[in-house]
């Protein structure tokens, strides 16, 4: 992402999990992947759709399963080693999409009272 620097050394389990990835997406295409990739803009559209709703707490809940369905992708297609490189930046970063939500939430409470 353009916000951070290039690290100066990458994990090799990263490296896998990025190689286990392009591997994944190059590779030949079934039904089934078809499938599991439509799920990208359908939860992608369900999110915009909460938050245009203004239900912010459905919105939590679709970020939430969006990355917890990415996660178990992670490991069922690319393995645990893959899984367990990219666990926790996933979770901090759900964490911290999470405390920004919410903290917005209350704020917005708090002004409308």
């Amino acid at each position: 992402m353009f916000w951070f620097s290039v690290p100066e050394h990458v994990a090799p389990a990263v490296l896998t999990a990025l190689q286990a990835e392009k591997d994944y997406l190059l590779g030949p295409w079934a039904a089934w992947k078809v499938a599991i990739a439509l799920l990208v803009p359908l939860s992608l559209a369900g999110l915009a759709a909460a938050f245009w709703k203004r239900s912010f707490m459905i919105g939590v809940i679709v970020i939430n399963a969006i990355a917890v369905l990415k996660l178990v992708w992670t490991f069922g297609f690319l393995g645990s080693e893959a899984g367990f490189a990219l666990l926790v930046p996933a979770l901090t970063g759900l964490a911290i999409c999470n405390a920004v939500v919410i903290w917005w939430l209350r704020r917005r409470k708090e002004q409308h009272q």
